[in-house]
């Protein structure tokens, strides 16, 4: 992002949908507008049994299944999430076994991952067109692989809350991960909702970046279609 103007804009258009991304040089914070169809699976409820065999340091602290529901906030990505009591309790969740979720139908396929949050802070809306503030400590397993940041987890968790606590249309949500495996990263989402507040019109997901590799990116009349990855990419500055 070095070399990135101020108020840089570009467009990706994916499989999933069109990305609309925004980098601020002068914050360093990069927005991305997410293809979103976010997707609650409730034809095959997870059993504590099932959590305890994925997380055994959950048996006897995690007693209802009220806090357990499995996400997709595309199809083909898919999450088991789990609330817990306390910081405490999110620092006993380890690597090891892969979740196996059992998914709807019409719904059952691609990646599987089992993401556990402990809601840290909460601002309710003082009405419809007020903003709900929360803030969240996160982790995402998936077998003996722990991610410091999953946008995707991010975005199904957010969606799935924003939904459950509709009081307002705007939700924003700040989502602390990675602290665990020393590897702190930060994620912003906001979650705007219909005006019926029961679907969801808007996702948003912002944060910084630590830079690990670099590359440069060549194209003619600021549009290009990448044949390797099937991205048509368009910017402007």
């Amino acid at each position: 992002m070095k070399f990135i103007p101020k108020d840089y804009q570009a467009r990706l258009i994916a499989n999933a949908g069109p990305i609309q991304l925004i980098y601020d040089r002068a914050s360093k914070v990069a927005k991305a507008s997410i293809p979103h169809n976010f997707h609650l699976h409730v034809q095959h409820a997870c059993s504590l049994e099932e959590l305890y065999d994925l997380q055994p340091a959950l048996r006897g602290v995690v007693t209802s299944t009220d806090v357990v529901q499995v996400t997709s906030p595309v199809k083909g990505m898919n999450f088991l999430q789990a609330e817990l009591p306390d910081l405490g309790t999110l620092s006993k969740i380890s690597t090891g076994k892969k979740p196996e979720p059992r998914l709807d139908d019409e719904w059952n396929e691609g990646f599987s991952g089992s993401h556990f949050y402990v809601i840290t802070s909460t601002t309710p809306a003082r009405g419809h067109n007020d903003t709900a503030m929360y803030q969240l400590r996160t982790r995402m397993i998936e077998g003996s692989f722990e991610d410091p940041a999953t946008g995707s987890a991010a975005c199904a968790l957010t969606s799935y809350l924003a939904l459950k606590n509709a009081s307002s249309r705007i939700s924003h949500f700040e989502l602390t991960q990675g602290v665990e495996m020393g590897r702190e990263s930060r994620i912003e989402v906001t979650i705007t909702l219909n005006a019926n507040l029961k679907s969801i019109e808007h996702v948003e997901l912002a944060g910084t970046a630590v830079q690990v590799m670099e590359g440069i990116l060549e194209h003619q009349i600021f549009e290009m279609v990448n044949l390797a990855t099937g991205f048509q990419i368009s910017a402007s500055s």
